[in-house]
């Protein structure tokens, strides 16, 4: 994106004039295509222009500018960015959904991490962007959540002059942390359908794995975190068949690890039949296994994030997960592989 293509409302004018003398943090709020990333990019800009370090704190899990899609990313600035988005960041923390109500723990514990390093690298000025989830309860709790976590100097609310932003602004200034503004968005924003957005995500994620290579490792090889894998006894072809004309699909693999079943099956069974098998195997919870482009996390010794990647899918005959790795990266520093939610063939 470059310095002509960001056209400012006039309003914006008197807002940064503010902000470049008396603000360390800014925090902006909107709808879906409110055009929050557009004016946080116009800030940026003008705040290089007067030679700040800046750094952008991406938290719009779903249509980032700042690490892929499902990802909380930072970069730090001196000059404006020559192409956009910024697909590998300074600093990433995976989060594996792209809308924070699918896993609102994981999101926040996302947002804390980045921003302890961006107390570490101590910016003059911290930008926040974020997702256009903000009515309802849950939306509330969760801005609510973060704006006490970044307690951010200013909070920007984008979008039309309309009853509900200013009860937006009403709940945030009752936090009393932030001074809050409404501001109206760019003359020049423009409307995206949903599946532009699916199409911009899965754009993004194409561009950053192109180069990788697809490999595999089998399950005593690595840790798959929440599926235990290979840790209990995998149930002979007849049980197989048997669970097959319960829920009138193929059975791909079944392993009962203590009181779970777990099942690979191509569609999500009926619950009527899932409380059969319940009854039946004596087990308290069934659990479907189906992983097929999905998004996820290569993790290494101590924890360290090495990469995001694309796991294609679990071999259930010879017991190994299939997924994409950068070239730089041996399958030996490979200690387990975090599988998110978001699949690039979701439409």
């Amino acid at each position: 994106m470059c310095e002509h293509s960001l056209i400012p409302h006039p309003e914006w004018q008197d807002f940064i004039s503010i902000f470049w003398k008396n603000g360390k943090s800014l925090l902006v709020l909107g709808g879906v295509d409110s055009g929050k990333t557009s004016f946080l990019l116009w800030v940026l800009q003008k705040l290089l222009e007067k030679k700040f370090k800046v750094a952008l704190l991406d938290s719009d899990i779903g249509q980032s500018t700042i690490g892929t899609p499902a990802v909380v990313g930072v970069e730090c600035f001196l000059d404006f960015p020559k192409s956009l988005p910024v697909i590998l960041p300074a600093y990433w923390e995976f989060v594996g959904v792209v809308s924070p109500r699918e896993d609102t723990t994981s999101f926040l514990e996302a947002i804390a991490s980045s921003y302890l390093w961006v107390k570490k690298v101590s910016p003059d000025k911290l930008l926040i962007d974020t997702t256009g989830f903000i009515k309802g309860e849950e939306a509330l709790a969760i801005k609510k959540s973060k704006i006490k976590l970044l307690s951010p100097t200013y909070v920007v609310i984008l979008g039309k002059v309309e009853e509900e932003l200013y009860l937006l602004k009403h709940y945030i200034e009752n936090l009393c942390i932030s001074k809050v503004f409404i501001l109206p968005p760019s003359p020049a924003l423009k409307l995206k359908s949903h599946q532009q957005r699916i199409a911009y995500r899965n754009t993004v994620l194409e561009s950053y794995f192109k180069d990788f290579l697809t490999c595999s490792l089998s399950w005593e090889e690595v840790k798959i975190p929440g599926i235990p894998l290979g840790e209990g006894r995998e149930l002979p072809i007849y049980v197989k068949e048997r669970i097959s004309s319960v829920l009138n699909q193929p059975v791909y693999y079944a392993e009962r690890i203590k009181q779970f079943l777990y099942l690979a099956l191509p569609f999500y069974p009926d619950i009527n039949d899932m409380q059969i098998l319940k009854e039946h195997f004596k087990v308290e919870k069934v659990f479907r296994l189906w992983f097929k482009d999905l998004l996820g996390v290569l993790v290494g010794e101590g924890g360290k994030q090495l990469s995001i990647t694309l796991v294609k899918e679990l071999d259930f005959n010879l017991h190994r997960i299939i997924f994409k790795k950068p070239p730089t990266i041996a399958l030996s520093q490979i200690k387990s592989i975090k599988i998110g939610r978001y699949s690039l063939t979701d439409i």
